[in-house]
């Protein structure tokens, strides 16, 4: 085996300390002058940058941009179907203020109406306590009385004073004698289906059933296929109905009173004269009349209430139903 070689070669050496000592002077040298460098070589600092201009007044207005802002396209002319329906609507408009109109007038004059009825009512229990203050000291036997009266369409403020005055009329005459019977037959034309209603006798105090008869009238014109186009009325025949009514037995005074504004048929005056005067032949029984309204036919109411021994009352002011039925009565 062959020994390593021990010999220190001076070569190398010799360049290990020239570097070491190089280094070793670099180093030195660096720490020397680093001093120097810090205080002589600053590096100055860079210019502040300029301010920015200060913005303008216009420049905070944003501007807008343009738009192009189309022009108004002009209405097309209306086809014939849309004015013909504007009008159609315009007319509708006029008839129904047309209509509004008359319904106001119609408002206007039904309180007119009113108003006048209030009065006439007023008016007439003035007159019904003026007539009770009157006959306070008059004192007659039992009696009936029954209202034969026209029911056509002329006599509709008669039948309306007939359901408002009936019940006060039974009262007055309560007080005029001690038992009082009242009964009601209406007559019409001979051209109606139903010539005669009637409700029997009763006395006053069952005036109730009366009452409602009463309130049930209505005033007539005929029907449609039998109008009533003549002026005489069924008289006769309601006349005669009233005599067959049921009297009472223990009445000692029976009056029938006709109220009405129209004659009998000619044909049947002379027996409607008859009636009257046979009803009338019996001691207290009496047949007056009331005209209502129109003269012309005062002949045939006084008449007939000539030929009944009663009294003609002439009701063409418009009286109370009390005060006609009074009048018939008194002073026979």
């Amino acid at each position: 085996m062959k020994q390593r070689s021990r010999e220190i070669n001076i070569f190398s050496i010799s360049a290990l300390d020239l570097f070491a000592s190089a280094l070793g002077a670099f180093i030195l040298m660096s720490i020397v002058f680093m001093v120097f460098f810090k205080m002589t070589a600053q590096t100055p600092a860079p210019p502040a940058p300029p301010a920015p201009p200060e913005p303008q007044a216009e420049a905070l207005v944003p501007e807008c941009p343009e738009v192009d802002v189309p022009e108004p396209a002009e209405c097309p002319e209306p086809s014939t179907a849309d004015a013909e329906a504007l009008a159609a609507t315009q007319a509708d408009l006029a008839a129904c203020e047309a209509r509004l109109a008359g319904v106001e007038a119609q408002l206007a004059g039904t309180e007119a109406q009113m108003d006048a009825l209030a009065t006439y009512c007023a008016q007439m229990e003035q007159r019904a306590s003026v007539l009770e203050a009157a006959l306070l000291d008059v004192r007659i036997p039992p009696l009936d009385i029954v209202i034969c009266i026209d029911i056509t369409g002329s006599m509709s403020e008669q039948i309306q004073g007939l359901k408002q005055e009936i019940n006060d009329l039974a009262r007055v005459l309560d007080r005029l004698a001690p038992s009082v019977g009242i009964g009601v037959v209406a007559y019409g034309d001979r051209r109606f289906d139903r010539v005669i209603e009637k409700h029997p006798i009763v006395p006053t105090s069952a005036m109730r059933t009366l009452q409602q008869f009463v309130n049930a009238l209505q005033p007539k014109r005929g029907s449609f296929f039998k109008p009533n186009e003549d002026l005489p009325e069924a008289v006769d025949q309601g006349l005669a109905e009233a005599i067959a009514m049921n009297w009472r037995a223990e009445s000692e005074r029976r009056y029938i009173i006709v109220v009405g504004d129209a004659a009998a048929y000619p044909e049947k005056e002379a027996s409607a004269y008859a009636r009257a005067a046979r009803f009338a032949a019996t001691p207290g029984q009496h047949v007056a009349a009331v005209m209502v309204a129109d003269r012309d036919y005062e002949r045939f109411f006084r008449q007939l209430a000539a030929a009944g021994q009663g009294r003609f009352v002439d009701d063409v002011g418009g009286q109370s139903m009390i005060a006609a039925v009074l009048l018939a009565i008194l002073d026979v």
